[in-house]
């Protein structure tokens, strides 16, 4: 645009650095203001918290993590399953789990999906097929139900312990959806 002005242009600045640089210290609380923050008519639009990461619109919206444990066999009562690490502080607000193929009849057959944190083992979420015919049907997003425990701190994990009812349910392409805030 003709009429254009720029406030700042940058056009290849000599030197290896950074071009801009933000140190926020760590004293009188400077530390915990977003590094970056754009508005417009003062609604942000996009920042970067004191984490250094993004947060979209402001406010922290809800971030998703999909994790495909595979095929699970009908009694792996005695496994346990690896989800996720969060490399920041945030809060699960939702847990759901899918299946590429409708399982058995769990009319007298389940299966207990059981999701637990690393720091205390304290259960998260925990899921029960339903007992009718399927017992958790193909490709329906099902919620695990309610979070407890789910504030997370950096460095902790989510893991699934399965445990059979009677003879238990195979599932083909078990996949879980994890929701969180970031809340540090």
């Amino acid at each position: 645009m003709a009429d254009e002005q720029v406030v700042f242009n940058f056009v290849n600045p000599p030197g290896t650095g950074p071009i801009i640089r933000n140190d926020q210290g760590d004293a009188g609380g400077g530390e915990a203001r977003d590094l970056i923050d754009f508005e417009q008519s003062t609604s942000k639009m996009f920042s970067i918290n004191s984490l250094g990461l993004p947060d979209p619109g402001g406010g922290d919206p809800k971030r998703q993590i999909v994790v495909c444990i595979g095929d699970i066999i009908a009694d792996s009562d005695a496994l346990k399953f690896y989800l996720c690490q969060f490399e920041a502080a945030c809060a699960i607000t939702n847990i759901y789990c899918c299946i590429n193929a409708d399982t058995a009849d769990g009319t007298s057959n389940g299966q207990t999906l059981l999701i637990s944190e690393s720091s205390g083992d304290l259960q998260v979420t925990t899921y029960s097929t339903a007992a009718s015919n399927p017992g958790l049907a193909d490709e329906t997003w099902t919620t695990q139900g309610a979070v407890t425990n789910g504030d997370m701190v950096a460095g902790e994990y989510l893991y699934m312990q399965p445990t059979k009812v009677s003879s238990g349910l195979a599932m083909a392409g078990l996949t879980f959806l994890i929701e969180y805030t970031m809340t540090g």
